[in-house]
């Protein structure tokens, strides 16, 4: 008999298991580019205060030849500099995207251009980028931002 309500008792849990929600990975990356949308809104109208909000409390930067910057306060910072800057553009391309099978987490994959006016002319930069979001109280924000500079895309159109 305590064999049988052992069989049981575990038959439940992977039926139980089985049950569990699944997340729509379609609907999650359809959310995750429609704020990718609003940033690259926000950003080129070079709104200095709006960009940190997509990114977590506990979000870390690392932005290329610069140590990382944490949190959503000092990185709302260094984006508002970037931004400021004679004739600042930026600008982003999503690659990938790629939801957990929970719907919690997701990875971007993608490409950047930036570009401002020196005191000796133009300077332009491109690389790679690569984000993690995660589904904070039901909001898709960004946790780790990676940036990472490629020369050979610089100039490339």
């Amino acid at each position: 008999m305590r064999s049988f309500a052992c069989y049981v008792f575990a038959a439940l849990a992977v039926a139980a298991a089985g049950c569990a929600p699944q997340a729509d990975p379609a609907a999650e990356v359809a959310a995750i580019r429609a704020a990718r949308e609003r940033i690259d809104r926000i950003v080129a109208a070079r709104d200095t205060t709006t960009p940190g909000t997509f990114f977590a409390e506990h979000a870390r930067l690392y932005p290329p030849t610069l140590p990382p910057v944490d949190g959503a306060a000092a990185i709302r910072s260094a984006l508002a500099a970037w931004l400021v800057q004679a004739n600042a553009s930026l600008t982003f391309s999503i690659d990938t995207i790629i939801v957990a099978r929970a719907g919690d987490m997701a990875l971007e994959t993608g490409t950047y251009r930036y570009g401002f006016d020196g005191p000796r002319g133009r300077i332009e930069d491109a690389g790679y980028t690569l984000a993690l979001w995660q589904k904070i109280a039901g909001q898709w924000q960004i946790s780790r931002y990676v940036i990472k500079r490629d020369e050979t895309l610089v100039g490339r159109e």
